[in-house]
């Protein structure tokens, strides 16, 4: 968990969740729940739970959800 503010996560496996801004989000499985983000979301495996997204979201399994 990211309190704050972050530029990018990038992780392999594991649940994203940010309570600030940031500008990107990889994993390849895990959930992603977050307030901001300025570019875009990617996950292979998991659900994406945020506020405003400025790019796109792309999931091969999960749902996405806003906030």
């Amino acid at each position: 968990k990211v309190e704050g503010s972050v530029g990018s996560i990038n992780t392999t496996s594991g649940n994203v969740s940010v309570n600030g801004d940031t500008a990107t989000i990889n994993t390849a499985s895990g959930n992603v729940d977050c307030h901001e983000v300025k570019g875009s979301v990617h996950t292979m495996s998991g659900d994406v739970t945020c506020g405003d997204i400025a790019g796109s979201v792309n999931t091969m399994s999960g749902d996405v959800y806003r906030k």
